[in-house]
C-alpha cells in the first residue's frame, strides 16, 4: 500500500517496473496491507516474464481450501522444508491478523463494557426520576385496578421511546468516531503513514447498525427493570400517602 500512496496509483492502473535493466509494464492487480517504511511490488515471475531471468524468488504464497487447519498446514510444511532444505527456511502466515500487532482489542471489549455499565446506571437513575415524579400516577393507576406486570410494561415504555431517539443519534455518531478512531490509533510510525484499507475500518455488516441499536434499547430495558420492579410492588396506599 506503501507504493501505491507514494506513486497515487490504485488497482487496476498500469505501470511501468525495471527488471534487469528491462522496462516491464504490468497491471496492478489488487493492494497487499504490509506495514513497511519502504514501498514494494508483488510480483510473480510469470507476469514479469523473461527479464525476470536470474532474480531469486523471494517468497511462495500458498492459498488454503476452505476447511484446512492453517496452523496444522504450516508446521508440516515447515517440518519438510527444513529437512530438505534446512533450518533458515521460514513459513508464516498473513493477513486481517497481522493489524493485532498495533490494535490492543482487549482494551476496546473493556472499554465496551464499561460504556454498557455506565448507560445502564444512567437509564437507571432517569428511570427512577421518572418514576418518582409519577408516583401519584402510579398510584391512581394502581388504585383502578393496574396489576403489576402493566405497572413495569408501563414504566418501560416510558424508556423505549428516547432510547429509539438515542439509537439513531448515537449510531451515525459512533460510526464517525471509530472510523477517526482506528485511523489516529494507526497513523503512527507502525503504519509509517500507509493509509488502512477499507476492510479493517468499515467492518460493520449490513445487519449490524440494527443489532446495535437493538442492544441500546435491551440496555435502557435493563435499566429501567429496578425502578418498574419498585412501582410494581408498592403498595398503592403508600403510594398515594406520598402525594
Amino acid at each position: 500500500m506503501a507504493f501505491l500512496a507514494d506513486t497515487r496509483r490504485t488497482a487496476g492502473d498500469s505501470i511501468t517496473l525495471t527488471v534487469n535493466g528491462r522496462p516491464v509494464t504490468v497491471r496492478i492487480a489488487g493492494e497487499v496491507f504490509v506495514p513497511s517504511p519502504a514501498p514494494a511490488v508483488w510480483v510473480s515471475r510469470q507476469t514479469v516474464g523473461r527479464p525476470a531471468a536470474g532474480l531469486a524468488i523471494h517468497q511462495y504464497d500458498t492459498d488454503l481450501t476452505p476447511g484446512t487447519s492453517i496452523q496444522g498446514y504450516t508446521n508440516a510444511l515447515q517440518r519438510a522444508l527444513r529437512r530438505a532444505l534446512g533450518p533458515a527456511i521460514v513459513v508464516g502466515t498473513e493477513g486481517a491478523a497481522s493489524i493485532a500487532g498495533f490494535l490492543d482489542t482487549s482494551l476496546f471489549a473493556w472499554l465496551t463494557a464499561l460504556v454498557g455499565v455506565l448507560a445502564g446506571l444512567g437509564v437507571l437513575n432517569a428511570a427512577l426520576m421518572a418514576t418518582r415524579e409519577r408516583v401519584h400516577d402510579l398510584g391512581v393507576f394502581k388504585a383502578v385496578g393496574m396489576t403489576p406486570g402493566q405497572t413495569i410494561t408501563m414504566v418501560i415504555c416510558w424508556v423505549i421511546g428516547p432510547a429509539l431517539i438515542a439509537a439513531a443519534i448515537a449510531l451515525p455518531a459512533a460510526l464517525t468516531t471509530q472510523d477517526h478512531l482506528i485511523r489516529q490509533l494507526t497513523s503512527g510510525t507502525a503504519l509509517h503513514g500507509t493509509a488502512l484499507p477499507g476492510s479493517f475500518i468499515h467492518v460493520l455488516g449490513a445487519t449490524d447498525p440494527l443489532l446495535l441499536a437493538l442492544a441500546g434499547l435491551a440496555i435502557a430495558v435493563a435499566g429501567a427493570l429496578g425502578p418498574a420492579t419498585w412501582a410494581a410492588r408498592a403498595r398503592t396506599s403508600a403510594v398515594l400517602h406520598t402525594e
